[in-house]
This record gives structure tokens, C-alpha cells and sequence, in this order.
């Protein structure tokens, strides 16, 4: 009975406990370099504008010439999440999320997702439609 309760025991912990490995720590060559940046970059601008989500003018557009936000989580060598943001504010926020391998020049090719905040003028902190 005791090498029941013990192996029931040991078994919770073990379930409890959980099958999580260590997050991936990258170093310097498992980091996207500027020119692998900048093809990211470039990309993204391109989904963006052939995108039927956006229906912003091309003067609001101009904001994309600027190197955008960036927040890169890497779950592999230049593989993970990228986040890139342009913003004008107080009036919209254009994110585009990569999920995948995230070095364009081999081929390979992140999942795409394109989220527009526009706010509105009564309120700019609130997002809304215009």
C-alpha cells in the first residue's frame, strides 16, 4: 500500500511539475544581422501595402519609410517571433507579426499577421473607429 501512495505520489509530482524546457538564449550568430533586419523590414512593408485590410491613403502610408518598432523573441537560431510597429500618434498603430523562421534570404518564409489600431478623435489613448 505505502508503494502505491509512493508511486502516486512521485507520479503527481512529476505530471505537476511539468515537461518545460529552458528558454532559448541565442547568441550573437543565432541573432538576425542588419541586412537580415532590413529584408524583414522590407517584407513586411510589402504585406502591408498589399494588404485589403489597409485602407489608410498613401500619405498616411509615408510613416512605413521609417524603420519600424522592433521586439524579436528567438525560440530557435533566427527563428521566433517578430513584432514590428509603426505608429502615428493618435491616429493608427500598423503591427505585423512573423512567426517562424524569420531569415528571408534562405527561402523560408514566417507566418504573417497584419493588426491596424486606428484611434479615435474624441478620445486618442482609446483605440476606436473613425
Amino acid at each position: 500500500m505505502r508503494r502505491i501512495l509512493f508511486f502516486l505520489v512521485l507520479l503527481s509530482a512529476v505530471l505537476f511539475s511539468g515537461c518545460r524546457t529552458r528558454d532559448f538564449e541565442p547568441g550573437e550568430a543565432d541573432r538576425l544581422i542588419p541586412r537580415e533586419k532590413f529584408a524583414l523590414y522590407d517584407y513586411a512593408r510589402l504585406f502591408i501595402r498589399s494588404s485589403k485590410k489597409v485602407k489608410l491613403s498613401e500619405s498616411d502610408l509615408q510613416v512605413l519609410n521609417s524603420d519600424p518598432v522592433t521586439k524579436i523573441h528567438y525560440t530557435a537560431p533566427k527563428t521566433g517571433r517578430a513584432i514590428l510597429t509603426w505608429s502615428i500618434p493618435g491616429v493608427y498603430q500598423i503591427t505585423t507579426i512573423a512567426e517562424g523562421p524569420l531569415q528571408l534570404e534562405r527561402g523560408d518564409k514566417p507566418e504573417w499577421t497584419l493588426r491596424i489600431l486606428r484611434y479615435s478623435h474624441s478620445n486618442p489613448k482609446r483605440p476606436g473607429r473613425r
